[in-house]
């Protein structure tokens, strides 16, 4: 509970910080802002692919793409990851063989419509979707709005913030139950289909029991800064909170780009996302590294 206080009010706090800047636009000045007006957008796409003594696949990509006008703030993002790997077990028989198995499998995607008071200050209408097979919850849906403030647009600097009360439904993801053969199965869960033998024995059997969809009131925050270095290197950092009575969720994006031309760059990124509702057989803490390739439009 302290944790969460102290997120809000330091969230807050930066706000109330940037409510504080000089009110002078990039274009008062002369200056060039990071953040163009009109259509922007990127497509990025990383993969790795390992055979021979081991065999293994994995994809991760991002899409996105944004509108910034003297009177319109909107952004949209498409995200996912996938992989799979190869593991040692036995057949029927009991011979020694190998399976391919789904290791990651996850996608999240968000709009976020915002519209402008004045050149610094904006409300917004934000939802996003997220999907996690492998996660504590299977899915999880967010509906917020609030305001936003533009603190940073410069030639080199672009920061800004989003605070508002959000709705949120979502599902924690399956448990396994083991039951007597003979006894009468509660339905399997629709994602995996059919009950599976743990291998105790001929008197048990695991299945995996749905658990119902929940819902709750959050507050949620968004940070987001960019810097560029200079005409070729950039660093970004955009954190997200979503906390609520079910669970709180945190998610930090942290990336580095390094153009090679004016539509291709090299990413390096490293995300890390927390859920503080974590059950059994999950962890409260998910981090990605990666390195992609980015096209820009």
């Amino acid at each position: 509970m302290t944790r969460k206080w102290i997120g809000r009010a330091l969230l807050m706090a930066l706000v109330s910080f940037g409510a504080q800047a000089d009110e002078v636009s990039p274009a008062d000045t002369g200056a060039k802002p990071i953040v163009p007006y009109g259509w922007s957008g990127s497509a990025q796409l990383g993969a790795s692919i390992a055979s021979g003594n081991s065999t293994s696949a994995a994809a991760d990509g991002k899409f996105a793409v944004g509108l910034n006008t003297d009177q319109w703030k909107h952004s949209f993002y498409l995200e996912g990851e996938y992989s799979r790997a190869q593991y040692d077990t036995e057949d029927a028989q009991g011979n020694p063989t190998q399976r391919m198995e789904t290791t990651a499998k996850r996608y999240d995607v968000g709009l976020t419509l915002g519209y402008k008071l004045n050149q610094r200050s904006y409300i917004y209408q934000s939802t996003r979707y997220g999907h996690d097979r492998f996660a504590a919850n299977l899915w999880d849906a967010v509906v917020s709005a609030g305001y936003g403030y533009i603190a940073l647009n410069t030639e080199r600097s672009y920061l800004y913030f989003e605070a508002g009360p959000g709705y949120r439904k979502y599902r924690p993801a399956d448990v396994e139950q083991t039951v007597p053969s003979s006894s009468e199965l509660p339905a399997a869960s629709s994602d995996e289909g059919t009950a599976q033998s743990d291998g105790g024995g001929d008197n048990s059997t695991t299945i995996m029991v749905r658990q119902a969809s929940r819902s709750t009131l959050i507050g949620r925050g968004l940070i987001g800064y960019t810097y560029l270095f200079n005409s070729t290197v950039s660093l970004s950092d955009t954190l997200l909170i979503e906390a609520g009575t079910g669970f709180s969720y945190y998610k930090n994006n942290l990336s580095l780009v390094v153009a090679m031309t004016k539509k291709l760059a090299l990413t390096a990124g490293y995300e890390l996302r927390y859920n503080s509702d974590a059950q059994g057989g999950t962890k409260s803490v998910d981090s990605l590294l990666t390195t992609n390739l980015r096209y820009t439009f």
